[in-house]
Parts: C-alpha cells; sequence; structure tokens
C-alpha cells in the first residue's frame, strides 16, 4: 500500500476581535508524519482563536492522528479556543474515530451530545 504524505495549509480571517482559521489537510493523516501532524495543529491553535479542520481530502486517518486531534481538542479548551469541522463530518474521519473507539466521548461532532 503507498502512503500519500499529508499536506496542510492554514488560512486565517479576522472575524469580530477574534482570528479563526481553517486548517486543512489532504493526503494519509499517519504514524509516519504523526510529529508533524501535532506540531501544524498546535501552531494553528497558537495563531488563532477557533481552527476549523477541514478533512475533506483526506484518504486515511490511523490511531495516532485520532489521538493527535482529540488531545489537540482538550489542549484548546484548556487554553479558551475552540477545535472545531468545517462542514460535515468526513466518513473516513467518523468510520476512523468508530474504529478507535473514541465515538463515545463528547469531541468535535462526536458524544453523546452529538448522538
Amino acid at each position: 500500500m503507498d502512503f500519500q504524505r499529508f499536506e496542510s495549509e492554514l488560512v486565517i480571517e479576522k472575524s469580530g476581535k477574534k482570528n479563526v482559521g481553517t486548517l486543512r489537510f489532504s493526503g494519509d493523516l499517519t504514524i509516519q508524519d504523526a510529529i508533524s501532524i501535532k506540531e501544524t495543529v498546535l501552531e494553528a491553535l497558537s495563531k488563532v482563536d477557533v481552527c476549523n479542520l477541514d478533512f475533506e481530502l483526506v484518504n486515511i486517518f490511523d490511531l495516532s492522528s485520532i489521538q493527535i486531534f482529540y488531545a489537540a481538542c482538550k489542549s484548546a479548551v484548556a487554553k479558551n479556543k475552540k477545535l472545531d469541522l468545517k462542514g460535515e463530518c468526513p466518513n473516513v474521519f467518523r468510520n476512523a474515530v468508530f474504529d478507535a473507539g473514541f465515538e463515545k466521548v463528547e469531541w468535535l461532532c462526536f458524544g453523546e451530545a452529538f448522538a
């Protein structure tokens, strides 16, 4: 199986007094790039108050990437910031979250609040 390296782009806009960013990912979000994915998310959170994750062009999520995004959600809340999904929850992401067992925890589009 050939892996497609991930790519990302952060677009920041001003919304009132807040910086709102859209962090677009593409390719495969896997253990091979876990450190880079984590650094990308943390850097985005350092620049914006609200970060919307765009996973529309992502092919694969593995357990490491799910753990990174879950931890980033917790980190954002602790810093009075918000991490959210842009648009609908893509099936590839939803399936990976269910496979990892994170679907019952309240984060992004998951948990009892979203059932």
